[in-house]
Formats: structure tokens, sequence, C-alpha cells
């Protein structure tokens, strides 16, 4: 079980610590100008497309794992520890498993969707202030 959680938090915070580092990226090229935003903007939609695009598709397979899992009552569990059935128990075991990774890949593909949808904002406010400026000038 540790090494599923260990697995799990590894991958989380190793997408986290690149969505970061992109985003800051791509904050300070907006800062550096609209041109080199563009430029950076750019090779940032390139570097989360494919991303995207797996993402999409696990999670259409992980959404129907979710939407069919049936887990079993805390309280069959209890009865199947009482009773010392094992081979229940680690078939749930499985199952939540199985459910946890699936649920995992939801949220990692939601992060790429949101990280996407983020760098659109960064890019439209840069254009917006760019116009601002140019404006006032």
């Amino acid at each position: 079980m540790s090494d599923l959680l260990n697995r799990m938090d590894i991958q989380l915070h190793a997408r986290m610590k690149l969505m970061r580092t992109r985003l800051d990226k791509l904050k300070n090229g907006a800062k550096a100008g609209l041109e080199h935003a563009e430029d950076d903007f750019y090779d940032y939609v390139d570097d989360i497309e494919d991303a995207l695009e797996s993402g999409r598709e696990r999670v259409a397979a992980a959404s129907d794992i979710v939407e069919d899992w049936v887990l079993e009552t805390q309280d069959n569990i209890e009865n199947w520890r009482t009773r010392k059935e094992t081979k229940k128990l680690a078939k749930e075991a499985d199952k939540a498993h199985n459910y946890a990774e699936a649920a995992m890949d939801v949220a990692i593909a939601s992060l790429d969707e949101a990280e996407w949808a983020l760098a659109r904002a960064l890019r439209t406010r840069s254009y917006a202030e760019s116009s601002e400026k140019e404006d006032a000038a």
C-alpha cells in the first residue's frame, strides 16, 4: 500500500513541479515583452498539448471505472476482517487500488486542463496590458 501512495505522491508532485516551472517561465516571458511572451506561449502549448491529449484519454477510461465503481461498505469489510475472509479483503483492496489510480488519472488530467487554461489567461492578459500601454502612449 505504501508503494502505491509513494508512487502517486511522487507522480502528483512531479507534475505540479513541472507545471510551476512552465508557468513561471511563461509569466517571466510575459513580463519581458509581448513578442517574447508569444514565443514562450507557443513553446509552452507545444509542451502541454500531448499531455492534454493523453490526459483526456486517461480521463475517459478512468471516468468509466469511477462511474461503475461499487466499493463494499465498511461494515462488509469489517465482517470479512472479523471472519478472516482474506480473499474477499484482498479482492476489495485490489478494487480500491484500481479506483485510486483511476481517480489520480482524473486529477492529473484536470491539472493539465487547468494549466492550459491558465496559460491562455496569462497570454490574453499580456495582450490586454500591452494594448493598454500602446493606447496610453
